[in-house]
């Protein structure tokens, strides 16, 4: 069976989920599965990523510009509600190996608090040495899941580097499938 990457995947392109009358893509359990697997892999990276934090300094030239965003990719994203990371084991998200090795990262991440509580002060973040913790946690997880994790897409998603692609018209899109729209 052939697989598909995410891209594919969120645009419709050849796989088999239908379009209900309404016009949203209905997708089947293994599609979504596929599609949070892919979407968690990435939003790790991006905490294991110093050249993706580093960009949040380059007020100028980047979509994904804060440690907001970062945080808000892996919590809100991924583990909505709660940031309860073992809510997916039932449904088989993740197995119970990827769980044990991602709880440390999970539970460091989770309780990491900005210096000064201020979340949009990057540089003090990334100077931040709670903050480097954190990152090498990731940096551990991430490690760990490429030697466990054998499909292309998803080993794609934990360990490249994202290509942001500008929209017409503002925002941004990731070849990870993240979206950034500018607030109004």
């Amino acid at each position: 069976m052939k697989r598909f990457g995410l891209i594919d995947f969120l645009l419709g392109r050849r796989h088999k989920a239908t379009k209900s009358p309404g016009g949203i893509f209905e997708r089947t359990a293994e599609q979504t599965r596929t599609m949070w697997r892919q979407r968690w892999l990435g939003a790790l990276r991006y905490f294991a990523d110093e050249n993706t934090q580093r960009r949040w300094l380059d007020r100028e030239d980047n979509p994904y510009y804060s440690y907001v965003e970062c945080m808000a990719g892996y919590f809100d994203d991924t583990f909505f509600p709660g940031n309860e990371i073992e809510r997916w084991l039932p449904y088989g998200y993740m197995t119970d190996a990827e769980y044990q090795l991602m709880l440390p990262f999970h539970r460091l991440a989770e309780r990491y608090c900005p210096p000064n509580n201020d979340a949009r002060d990057c540089d003090s973040i990334l100077a931040d040495d709670r903050w480097r913790e954190v990152v090498v946690a990731a940096r551990k997880a991430q490690e760990a899941l490429a030697q466990m994790i054998s499909d292309p897409n998803e080993l794609i998603a934990l360990k490249m580097a994202p290509d942001w692609v500008e929209l017409e018209g503002g925002g941004f899109r990731s070849d990870g499938g993240a979206f950034i729209i500018p607030a109004s």
